[in-house]
């Protein structure tokens, strides 16, 4: 009965975090790499990827675009899909520490993994790392629980092929695969390097089909020299703790889950220094391994929690079972701990929730909608991840990552990309595309473009609405002398003035159209007003619409952290 009662406990605080996370998946704010993510699969439906190189999502998502017209609900519904994988993850981390130290300690495991600040932020959020999580819980469930034999070695392979085509982030769970197939593999020598072999003819065979299939109807290749170049700059290039502020939030957050787990590696040593379960201290030490990419990977923000939550539980689980033991006698007292230990998480799992619940995609929705009705018909335009993921995107991916290496190489750009692709707005969606301030006022400076693009974007598009810029041309004291002006994005441009104006020598009237090349192009006013000056605006399209709402006054994008994330746990 009071197994029952534990068990039973365990079960209900899983439903209640599940339901906590679906509720906040509704509103939590969708982040640009979610928006990039689904830009690749809407860029491969219209046969414009370009690249084999951590895109393999877009097979695998490409249903996305049949369920809504909008951006917001395709990835709405990607959560939900995500959150039907990580019901599976849990499955597969339960099965895992259930063979290993019983139901009740793989339970609460459970329960601290979906209760993680991060994994509640981010455990959904249709990016790497939530498919990540789950391939590698597959392969480790197989080498764990299935018995030492080929079978479970090549289908463990095939799970990290997938893994790796998904993205270069596959390689933390190197180690612990490697501790798995050798050290804690099989009793005997024989049985392990026939799994190893396995699992290596799997990986190869696997990666090397889903790679040919995949890169149909793709120009580009996987470049070997790119691929080593990130994984340097990700893991080599970086000083020592580099996410230190999201390091430090969820310490402080998530302290239990972090002692805790703590706790059972030194459980684990002891364990292993003294003989006594030597095959399971050596799989929960390497369930520990990808935490020790943290001092080093440069890109270890909330995100990647995800994909290191799940093993790192299994230490927590440990703890659980040396309780359990310790309390095999007295079953009541057994009964209470459990009831503590997973009610702590579930605390803090509502808390979280308490101040994270509020909506943070109302502004998203808002500036979607308004550019689906400026623009009903996709056209390029500039913005920081591919936000309108339906309409073909110009320029890089504006990320630290990326921008270093722009302003390191210290070429500008944009001039060619406005020539030769003709964007039609830039949406302000980060700091470098803040085109009403001067670039030094932009904050932060590994979002800056290099002066000259940022003065060129400057010059070639005038606000709209809010965060929208069109492409255009506006003069602030156009007399009757000829100005002489460039035009980069050729187009059809509405004249806003409240005169006739002279364009090239032909004579447009106030509010009319005009067709205009790139190239150099002079303008001035036929009849100015009094003091001899007006203000006149060339604005992109034939009357392009104009919202009549306000824009939102909220950021598009929240940061990578949560509400509460710099206050005590």
């Amino acid at each position: 009965m009071i197994r029952r009662a534990q068990l039973g406990f365990c079960l209900l605080a899983i439903a209640v975090l599940l339901a906590i996370k679906f509720s906040l998946d509704r509103v939590l704010n969708l982040n640009w790499d979610e928006f990039h993510y689904l830009s690749k699969v809407h860029a491969h439906l219209r046969g414009e990827l370009t690249t084999v190189w951590q895109t393999f999502h877009v097979r695998l998502f490409g249903w996305l675009p049949a369920v809504s017209r909008t951006e917001i609900d395709q990835l709405l519904t990607a959560r939900k899909a995500l959150l039907g994988l990580q019901v599976g993850s849990c499955a597969l981390l339960y099965a895992t520490g259930r063979a290993l130290l019983g139901r009740a300690a793989a339970l609460i495991a459970v329960i601290y993994t979906l209760s993680l600040s991060y994994v509640l932020r981010h455990g959904e959020t249709f990016r790497f790392d939530p498919l990540l999580s789950f391939c590698f819980l597959a392969a480790a469930w197989c080498l764990v629980t299935r018995p030492p034999g080929a079978a479970a070695g090549a289908v463990a392979g095939v799970a990290m092929a997938v893994a790796t085509l998904i993205s270069i982030k596959s390689a933390i769970f190197a180690p612990t695969l490697a501790v798995l197939l050798l050290a804690a593999g099989a009793p005997t020598v024989r049985p392990m390097l026939r799994r190893l072999a396995a699992f290596g003819g799997g990986f190869a065979a696997a990666l090397g089909l889903l790679y040919s299939l995949h890169a149909r109807g793709i120009r580009s290749r996987i470049d070997i020299a790119d691929v080593g170049g990130t994984a340097e700059k990700l893991f080599g290039l970086a000083p020592l703790f580099p996410r230190k502020v999201q390091l430090l939030a969820t310490l402080r957050w998530d302290a239990a889950f972090w002692a805790l787990c703590a706790a059972g590696t030194v459980l684990a040593l002891v364990e292993l220094a003294r003989g006594r379960e030597r095959r399971r201290a050596l799989v929960i030490l390497a369930f520990v391994l990808p935490l020790a990419t943290l001092p080093v990977y440069r890109n270890a923000f909330g995100y990647f929690y995800v994909a290191l939550a799940p093993a790192a539980s299994l230490a927590i689980a440990a703890v659980v079972a040396k309780i359990e033991s310790r309390l095999a006698g007295r079953p009541v007292a057994l009964l209470l701990a459990v009831v503590v230990v997973s009610a702590a998480p579930l605390v803090q799992a509502a808390r979280f929730h308490r101040l994270n619940s509020g909506d943070g995609i109302a502004t998203q929705r808002s500036v979607l909608k308004t550019i689906h009705q400026v623009f009903p018909r996709p056209v390029p335009y500039i913005d920081r991840c591919g936000m309108v993921a339906s309409f073909p995107k110009v320029g890089p991916f504006m990320t630290t990552f990326v921008m270093a290496d722009y302003r390191r190489a210290g070429r500008p750009i944009f001039e060619e990309l406005l020539r030769r692709q003709r964007p039609a707005f830039v949406l302000h969606n980060t700091p470098a595309l803040a085109l009403q301030v001067r670039p030094r006022r932009i904050p932060g400076k590994s979002y800056r473009l290099l002066r000259r693009d940022f003065k060129i974007l400057r010059s070639h598009y005038v606000r709209h609405w809010g965060p929208l810029w069109v492409a255009g041309k506006r003069f602030r004291a156009l007399g009757d002398q000829p100005v002489a002006f460039d035009l980069l994005v050729a187009g059809t441009y509405t004249v806003e003035s409240k005169r006739v104006v002279e364009l090239d020598g032909r004579a447009i009237a106030a509010r009319g159209t005009v067709d205009l090349a790139q190239g150099r192009h002079r303008i001035r006013c036929v009849n100015p007003g009094d003091d001899g000056k007006d203000t006149v605006t060339l604005r992109w399209g034939d009357h392009l619409r104009r919202p009549k709402r306000k824009p939102p006054r909220a950021r598009i994008f929240d940061s990578l952290t949560f509400r509460g994330a710099h206050e005590p746990g």
